[in-house]
C-alpha cells in the first residue's frame, strides 16, 4: 500500500465565495514541476495516471511521510488518486491505496478515515473516483466516489455515490462520475455549494491526463457561480470564526493591527484632548481610527451594481444642483421652518440673480447602501438586494482612512493563514481622484501663484486625512501648488473679495476652496448664523473653484431623494430614451420614501401605520452628518408632537433588514470581541462641470468604504463611534 507523496500534483477547483472562499488559499510553489514529474503518490505517472492532492489552510499538522521510490501501481490503474484512489479523508491525514491522499485542516481535528480495501477493482485511470465518495468525518473507502466536496465543519453527511458512468468526456471526473481511461478524478470543493457539475464533455485530450479539463471545469463554475441568485450561507458570513482559534490568538492578531494602524497613519486626532487647549497642541496625541479587524463578507453582485451606477448619480446630483427651479420646489415647505435652508436659498438666489462668475465647480459624492433581505431571514440562504440609504454631495472627509482599512484588513487575512483570490478583495483608492480633482481645479484655474484653501474644523478628529491631502498636492505637483488649511472662523476673518471678485486669503489669490463642512450639516443660531451666511455668499460669488458649491452642497437633502423616488422625477434629469436603462438602474437601488407634509389622506394613513409599527421605519431628518434619525419607539413620540409644517423636516423612509456577519469591532483601548454586525456599503465619486453650460469634463466613481456597526445599533456612524472603518471581502 503506497504512502501519501511529499509532493502532490494540486488540483483546486475553487466555488466562489460562497463561491470563492477557497480561491485565494495558496498551493505549493512546485505544483507546475510536480505535474510534470510525479502524477500519482510520489511516483512517476504510469500511463493513465492520476495524482494525489494535498491541501493545506492554515495548516500545522505534521508532514506525511514520503512513499517510496516507487508505489508498484500497475499501468492499468493509475497510482495517485487511481485505485484505492484517494480515500477522500480529510484531518490530519488521509491516505489509502495509490496514495491518493487529501489533506484540508480548517480549524478541524477529524479523525483519520478508514482506509479503502486493498483494491476495489478500478478500471485503467480510476482517478479520484475509487474510494472517494465521501466527505464530512469519514471521506473515503469503497469504490466509486468520482468528486468530492468538503464542507468546512467536517459535519457533512456522506455524499451519495454516482450512477455507473455519467458520460463525463475523457478525464473530467466531473460531477462525481468516475472518469475514463485516460482520467485523473476531479475534486470539487465548495462551503455549502450544490454547483452544476460540468458539461457532458470537457475536451479533454487522451494524454491529459490528472490536469486534464481543470481550465474549462474552472471557467464553468464561475459562470455557474455569476448565475446564481445572491445568498450567503452563514458558514461564508461567519468566516472570521474559523480564523480566530482562541482568545490569545485575538488578542496578538489585534496588538498587530494596532501597531500597524499607527505606522500607516490609521489614525484620529484624540477628542479627548480638553477643549481649552491650544489649537496648536490638539493634534499631539493621536488614538487608532476605529476600524474592523478582518474585512466582511459582501454579495459581489451588489457592491458591482453600487460601483455601476455612481457616476450616473455623479450626474444626477449636478443636473439636480444646476435646477434652482427644482430646488425651490423641493423646500418651499422646509424653508418656512428652518432659518439654515432659508438662508443657503437666499445665497443660492442672490448668486443666480447677479450671475455665476465662476461656473466651474467640483463634486465629491458618497451614496450609502444597505442589504436588504429578500424573504425570511431564517432561509438557509436568504437573498439580498442593495437599497440606497442616503447621498452626501457636502462633508465628504476620511477617504485617506478608508483606503489604509481595507489595506489593513489585507494583511490581516494573511497573518490569519487565509489567502484569498486578488478579485475577492477590491482596490480601493478613494482619495487619489479626489486629490486629482484639487489638482485640475487649480490648473483649469490658471494662475500659478493662486493657493488652496482646506476649511477644516479645528477640533476634527480626521485633521491627520486633511493633512494627508495637504502633502499629496504638494508631492504630485513638485511643490507648485500651496495649501492653507483654515477653520471657518478664519476664512472669515482672513478671506476678502476684491474689485474683480478673486477671492483673497491674507492678499493671496485662492484658486480653490475645497469645504469639510456640510452646507447641510451646520447648525448656527442668531449672530452666528448670520455670520455664516455672509461667509458663504463671500465664496460663492467669487472667482474661487468650490468643492463643492453651495448648489451641490444643498442638493443632497434626504428630501431631495424623496422626491427624486418619486414617478418621473428621474426621467426630468435623464430625459432621452438612451437614459432609460440609467434611470432604470438609479430606480432600481432606491426605498421605499414618502413625504411628510401634506395632510392628504394617503400622508395621513402612511403616518399612522408609522405610528402603529414604528418597527418598519426610519424617521430621518434633512440634517447631515450622523445622529438625526428616530428608530422604533421614538417614532410615534415624534411625529404625534410636531405640526405638518414641522413635519417637512423629515422624511419617512422604509426600515431595511440587513445581512448578519461577524466580525470584530477595534476600538482604542478597548477589549476585542467577535460580534455579530451588519455593514453599509459607501460608494464614492468624483464630477467636474460647468454649472452655466451644465456640462461635465470630468466624471469617475473611485473608492468605496464598508462601515460596521454592532447589529444592535440603530446609528451607524464613524464620527460618533457606533461605527467602524470597514472593507469588503466579494463572494
Amino acid at each position: 500500500m503506497a504512502l501519501i507523496s511529499k509532493c502532490a500534483l494540486l488540483l483546486l477547483f475553487i466555488v466562489p465565495f460562497s463561491h470563492a472562499f477557497f480561491s485565494g488559499f495558496e498551493v505549493s510553489p512546485n505544483a507546475a514541476r510536480l505535474r510534470r514529474q510525479c502524477g500519482c503518490g510520489g511516483c512517476a505517472p504510469p500511463p493513465s495516471g492520476g495524482g494525489s492532492v494535498q491541501l493545506g489552510i492554515s495548516c500545522d499538522s505534521p508532514r506525511p511521510p514520503p512513499p517510496p521510490p516507487c508505489c508498484g501501481c500497475q499501468p492499468s490503474c493509475g497510482c495517485g488518486g487511481g485505485c484505492g484512489g484517494g480515500g477522500g479523508g480529510y484531518g490530519a491525514n488521509g491516505g489509502g491505496c495509490g496514495g491518493g491522499a487529501i489533506k484540508l485542516t480548517i480549524g478541524c481535528d477529524s479523525p483519520r478515515p478508514p482506509p479503502p480495501p486493498p483494491c476495489c477493482g478500478c478500471g485503467c485511470g480510476c482517478g479520484g473516483g475509487c474510494g472517494g465518495g465521501g466527505y464530512g468525518a469519514n471521506g473515503g473507502g469503497g469504490c466509486g466516489g468520482g468528486s468530492i466536496k468538503l464542507t468546512i465543519g467536517c459535519e457533512g453527511p456522506k455524499a451519495p455515490p454516482p450512477p455507473p458512468c455519467c458520460g463525463c468526456g475523457c478525464g473530467c471526473g466531473c460531477g462525481g462520475c468516475p472518469p475514463p481511461p485516460s482520467g485523473g478524478g476531479s475534486i470539487q470543493l465548495g462551503i455549502s455549494c450544490d454547483s452544476p457539475p460540468p458539461p457532458p464533455s470537457c475536451g479533454c485530450q487522451p494524454s491529459g491526463g490528472c490536469g486534464c479539463g481543470r481550465r474549462k471545469r474552472m471557467a464553468f463554475l464561475r459562470r455557474a457561480a455569476a448565475q446564481r441568485s445572491v445568498g450567503l450561507d452563514k458558514v461564508t458570513r461567519n468566516y472570521v470564526e474559523k480564523l480566530v482559534k482562541s482568545e490569545k490568538h485575538l488578542l496578538s492578531l489585534r496588538q498587530f493591527a494596532v501597531e500597524w494602524a499607527h505606522n500607516n497613519a490609521l489614525i484620529f486626532r484624540n477628542k479627548k484632548v480638553p477643549a481649552s487647549t491650544d489649537a496648536i497642541y490638539r493634534s499631539d496625541v493621536a488614538v487608532i481610527a476605529p476600524f474592523s479587524l478582518f474585512p466582511s463578507p459582501f454579495p459581489r453582485h451588489a457592491f458591482e451594481d453600487a460601483l455601476a451606477v455612481q457616476k450616473a448619480l455623479n450626474l444626477l446630483y449636478f443636473r439636480v444642483a444646476t435646477d434652482i427651479d427644482f430646488l425651490e420646489r423641493a423646500y418651499s415647505d422646509l424653508i418656512k421652518t428652518d432659518e439654515n435652508f432659508r438662508n443657503t436659498m437666499d445665497v443660492l438666489r442672490t448668486v443666480r440673480e447677479e450671475g455665476i462668475r465662476q461656473p466651474i465647480t467640483v463634486m465629491y459624492q458618497r451614496a450609502d447602501y444597505m442589504l436588504n433581505v429578500v424573504g425570511g431571514q431564517d432561509e438557509e440562504e436568504p437573498n439580498y438586494e442593495i437599497k440606497q440609504l442616503e447621498v452626501n454631495c457636502g462633508s465628504v472627509a476620511g477617504t485617506s482612512l478608508d483606503r489604509r482599512t481595507a489595506q489593513l484588513n489585507h494583511v490581516m487575512l494573511q497573518r490569519a493563514g487565509f489567502h484569498p483570490a486578488p478579485e475577492d478583495l477590491p482596490e480601493n483608492w478613494p482619495d487619489k481622484a479626489q486629490i486629482e480633482s484639487i489638482k485640475m481645479a487649480w490648473e483649469a484655474y490658471n494662475k500659478s501663484d493662486a493657493i488652496v484653501v482646506i476649511l477644516i474644523n479645528s477640533v476634527s478628529e480626521t485633521i491627520f486625512d486633511a493633512h494627508f491631502f495637504e502633502t499629496e498636492l504638494d508631492r504630485i505637483s513638485n511643490g507648485r501648488i500651496k495649501v492653507e488649511r483654515i477653520t471657518l472662523n478664519d476664512c472669515r476673518l482672513r478671506c476678502k473679495l476684491d474689485e474683480n471678485f478673486a477671492l483673497r486669503l491674507d492678499g493671496r489669490e485662492v484658486a480653490v476652496v475645497k469645504s469639510r463642512y456640510s452646507v447641510l450639516g451646520l447648525r448656527a443660531s442668531g449672530t452666528e448664523l448670520k455670520l455664516l451666511k455672509n461667509l458663504r455668499l463671500m465664496i460663492e460669488r467669487s472667482l474661487a473653484i468650490k468643492i463643492p458649491s453651495a448648489f451641490i452642497g444643498f442638493s443632497c437633502s434626504k428630501k431631495v431623494q424623496q422626491i427624486l423616488a418619486e414617478p418621473g422625477e428621474l426621467e426630468h434629469f435623464f430625459p432621452e430614451e438612451s437614459d432609460a436603462e440609467m434611470v432604470k438602474a438609479i430606480r432600481k437601488t432606491f426605498a421605499g420614501m414618502w413625504s411628510l407634509e401634506n395632510t392628504d389622506e394617503n400622508t395621513e394613513q402612511k403616518i399612522q401605520d408609522a405610528i402603529n409599527h414604528p418597527e418598519n421605519y426610519v424617521l430621518k431628518s434633512n440634517m447631515e452628518c450622523g445622529g438625526n434619525n428616530y428608530f422604533d419607539e421614538k417614532i410615534p413620540i415624534k411625529l404625534t408632537g410636531i405640526t405638518p409644517t414641522q413635519r417637512s423636516f423629515h422624511i419617512l423612509m422604509q426600515k431595511l433588514r440587513p445581512m448578519p456577519i461577524k466580525n470584530v469591532m477595534v476600538h482604542p483601548n478597548t477589549k476585542p470581541k467577535i460580534n455579530e454586525m451588519v455593514s453599509e456599503l459607501a460608494v464614492y465619486g468624483v464630477l467636474i462641470g460647468n454649472m452655466t453650460t451644465r456640462t461635465v469634463s470630468y466624471n469617475v466613481q473611485q473608492g468605496h468604504l464598508l462601515k460596521t456597526k454592532l447589529a444592535t445599533a440603530n446609528e451607524g456612524g464613524i464620527s460618533t463611534g457606533s461605527a467602524v472603518h470597514d472593507s469588503p471581502i466579494l463572494f
